[in-house]
């Protein structure tokens, strides 16, 4: 055989960048990034001004911030 290729486990950068699809909820987008949907606050902070009545609006580019402090 030729040679093994090892493939690398990259963890993601943070601060993540979301772009907002139709039906995202501020829980949603912490679950999908967190695997926590009751850490939305965190999201929801780092983001005021591109959240509307408590959701963003769709296209929004949003900063995902770390999930530990």
């Amino acid at each position: 055989g030729g040679p093994r290729l090892l493939q690398k486990v990259v963890l993601p950068a943070w601060p993540e960048i979301h772009r907002v699809a139709a039906g995202d909820t501020p829980r949603s987008i912490a679950g999908q990034y967190y695997g926590a949907p009751n850490l939305w606050e965190k999201i929801y902070d780092a983001n005021l001004d591109k959240v509307d009545r408590g959701l963003p609006g769709e296209g929004a580019v949003l900063t995902i911030p770390p999930p530990k402090p």
